[in-house]
């Protein structure tokens, strides 16, 4: 397995794909090239994992990231804030062909967020998360999984990141690390990951600072890593683009019990000094496949 670190590491990965990538077909009918097995490694204490030679903003990955872990399923409410990650898997005829005709419009059905509050329609795994750490922070057990083979038909789309485990270690000097382990089964290189990183190292962040905790490395184990067809010319060009300057993050508000983080707001949210390189090639964005 090649293991890759922080941005450089992900162009990197995304130039192994280019080389090695099979032709392969897939659910989308777009098609894609892929390869099996590799790891992203980033030190979020050390520096927040922005995309800085592409833009991937924060606010949408943020966005979409507090609205599963509210345990909301409705995706108007992302395309009310011009995110529109799920339109196109949430539509009429979409959620008709998976068979989900009693699904409104614009849900996702029994999928990530429900997941993640509501496991087997019974499960808080956010809260059973949060009092481990506080009263067992060594458990080798805090493990959250969206993963739920009884309930995907009920989901418009089956999770892509579908697990994360969190691990302290505590330091020389007394202290405790969080780092925080992931696991995706199915990987939009080109798309997805750049939003999905940022996610997961900002809850990264607000669970240490919850815990008054160091933040410490994000591990990604994927499994099947593609690039779709249709992003291949601008992958092509993304990846001789020079990274930009990444920034610093400053959560502006107190996070003492769980509701406080799961009540933040993107206006709590401070981003300072990022320097996005958007010089456009072919477009600002690889396509999504739907």
């Amino acid at each position: 397995m090649k293991v890759y670190f922080g941005e450089q590491g992900y162009i990197d990965l995304l130039k192994d794909v280019l080389v090695n990538g099979v032709k392969t077909q897939d659910r989308t009918g777009v098609g894609c090239i892929k390869v099996f097995d590799r790891k992203l490694v980033w030190n979020v204490g050390e520096q927040f994992p922005f995309s800085t030679f592409r833009s991937a903003p924060l606010r949408m990955a943020f966005e979409e990231f507090w609205m599963f872990m509210r345990g909301e399923t409705q995706t108007k409410y992302l395309e009310s804030k011009k995110i529109n990650f799920w339109k196109g898997n949430t539509s009429r005829e979409f959620l008709d062909n998976r068979g989900l005709i009693d699904v409104p419009e614009g849900d996702m059905g029994k999928a990530y967020g429900y997941q993640w509050r509501s496991y087997n329609d019974i499960l808080d795994q956010l809260a059973l998360t949060y009092d481990t750490l506080k009263n067992d922070p060594y458990s080798r057990r805090i493990y959250t999984t969206f993963w739920n083979p009884v309930q995907s038909k009920d989901m418009a789309l089956t999770p892509c990141w579908h697990s994360h485990q969190f691990i302290v270690i505590p330091e020389k000097d007394g202290s405790l690390t969080l780092n925080l382990k992931l696991f995706s089964r199915s990987l939009d290189l080109a798309f997805g990951e750049s939003f999905a990183r940022q996610q997961y190292a900002l809850y990264l962040m607000c669970m240490a600072k919850l815990m008054n905790m160091n933040v410490g490395y994000m591990s990604c184990d994927l499994t099947d890593v593609h690039i779709y067809n249709n992003q291949i010319e601008f992958v092509k060009e993304m990846v001789d683009r020079d990274l930009g300057k990444a920034g610093t993050i400053i959560i502006n508000k107190e996070l003492n019990v769980l509701d406080d983080m799961i009540e933040l707001k993107w206006e709590d949210i401070e981003v300072d000094g990022l320097d996005v390189n958007t010089i456009p090639f072919i477009t600002e964005r690889p396509p999504m496949a739907v």
